[in-house]
């Protein structure tokens, strides 16, 4: 009797060791939009495309150019002056242009009710989104910068400087294109392909992102019209690009908080 009572308390303690860890609500979060993105192979490619296009495209230019092309120009690349900072510009024009989130709440499509029974504010659900968006094309943007800086042959340290320079921009791209599916998010989908493809927000996503690069870049510009050198050039652009993206995002996740108050004022 005595080992049959002991029996039933052993098996507990060891189904309480085998209960999943716990992890925290943006954790869970994040999981969830990754997910949805992998839940069907439109979502999936969709957004996989769009991270890996522009890195595939870069290698293979560089296997396509014969190397004595690249040495001839190589030497009047680092003669220019500003080469750093344009380079820069490219690499973030090419990662802004996406739909992952400019989409984010439109990809939830009529699943969205479940979300707002979720007891998290929207500014968290959203603050999520803007994660899974970050953890996709911030590590895409340090890979296309490594590449573009090993096809030009510049110091490796340059990569570091591009992705320090371009991280902030990235994080104002993507809280300024989520607005815009906050605003007027597409839910009522038959296939996912409306959601992303023949979706407006996307489109204006993509504008926006233009726009917000080209906004960080004009003073920028104008530091290099007076002559300043390419490092006063990029800490100008950058540091109102961080400047921006903590404005953008705080007003961003207010927003989000009374959208999904009045559950998007369906």
């Amino acid at each position: 009797l005595a080992s049959q009572s002991t029996t039933p308390h052993r098996s507990l303690r060891r189904g309480a060791l085998e209960l999943p860890p716990r992890h925290s609500p943006l954790r869970a979060l994040i999981h969830r939009e990754l997910t949805l993105i992998s839940s069907n192979s439109t979502f999936l490619f969709e957004s996989v495309g769009e991270v890996l296009i522009f890195p595939l495209l870069l290698v293979i230019f560089r296997a396509s150019i014969p190397a004595q092309y690249i040495d001839a120009v190589v030497p009047h690349l680092e003669n220019a002056p500003y080469v750093l900072a344009t380079l820069t510009g490219v690499l973030l024009f090419m990662a802004g242009i996406n739909s992952v989130s400019s989409a984010a709440v439109s990809r939830e499509g009529k699943t969205f009710d479940l979300s707002l029974t979720l007891p998290l504010s929207g500014s968290r659900q959203v603050a999520a989104k803007l994660a899974t968006y970050y953890s996709l094309f911030i590590p895409a943007f340090a890979l296309n910068s490594a590449l573009a800086v090993s096809i030009l042959r510049f110091p490796w340290w340059n990569a570091l400087i591009i992705l320090a320079a371009g991280a902030p921009v990235l994080i104002l791209v993507g809280a300024a294109t989520i607005s815009v599916d906050i605003r007027r998010p597409l839910l009522d989908w038959n296939h996912p392909q409306q959601a992303v493809k023949q979706n407006l927000n996307v489109l204006t996503g993509m504008g926006l992102a233009i726009v917000s690069v080209l906004a960080v870049a004009a003073p920028g510009v104008g530091v290099a019209l007076l002559g300043g050198s390419v490092w006063l050039v990029l800490a100008t652009s950058t540091g109102i690009a961080v400047v921006a993206a903590v404005m953008v995002c705080r007003s961003v996740l207010r927003f989000a908080d009374r959208r999904y108050a009045a559950a998007l004022d369906r």
